[in-house]
């Protein structure tokens, strides 16, 4: 199969590889969309420790002709945070993309349980499922009060897809959320936070270059 992998720093090539092939509890995805964020420049920047196919906002179709979604934080299984779901906080947690080959490549194997359907969600919007649910759950962790402001920067040009606002909004229905627009206002709202932050602790807030 044709693959993206990231042979050292700053440098990534298009290879023929082998296909991998699913184990015991895995299963293998077909490819149809991956998204490529900072995470993965940073990968293609500094190098990995081995030779690794990045992506890990990924969407694709089982053998089955399931499409899925992929969770790319696999964690051991065994410990107190992945009993409650918490893979991401499993302090030996793998990272699809990361520490295991991603979904820059034509096929994919993934632990099955980290297939998600993706039940008619659009092919073209589901990699950014995996950002998008990492900004809701920021803001989520504000336990933003009925007087309260959470306040949210919505990236359309990076991400150039109008549900995408629509989509968090109507996931925030219940909280106030003010849309920043302008990098004056996004300073304004970080010397405001930082701020507070400071009040709050009895320190002074630092500056930010």
């Amino acid at each position: 199969m044709r693959a993206v992998r990231i042979e050292g720093p700053r440098q990534v090539a298009t290879l023929d590889v082998r296909e991998p092939e699913a184990t015991a509890g895995e299963v293998s995805v077909r490819v149809r969309a991956a998204a490529i964020c900072a995470t993965d420049r940073r990968l293609a920047m500094h190098g990995t420790p081995t030779p690794r196919i990045p992506g890990h906002e990924v969407v694709g179709v089982l053998q089955d002709g399931t499409e899925v979604g992929v969770q790319p934080n696999v964690g051991c299984g065994r410990c107190a945070s992945c009993a409650l779901g918490l893979e991401n906080r499993c302090p030996d947690h793998v990272d699809i993309g990361i520490q295991r080959d991603g979904g820059l490549a034509e096929w994919i194997v993934v632990p099955e349980r980290h297939a998600v359907p993706l039940e008619g969600f659009p092919f073209d919007l589901a990699p950014s499922i995996e950002p998008l649910a990492c900004c809701l759950h920021a803001v989520a962790m504000l336990d933003v009060a009925a007087n309260e402001v959470a306040v949210g920067l919505f990236l359309q040009e990076a991400i150039p897809f109008t549900a995408i606002p629509r989509l968090i909004a109507e996931a925030l229905d219940r909280h106030p959320v003010r849309q920043v627009r302008s990098v004056e206002e996004v300073l304004a709202a970080d010397a405001e936070v930082r701020a507070a932050l400071a009040t709050r602790y009895g320190c002074a807030p630092a500056a930010r270059s």
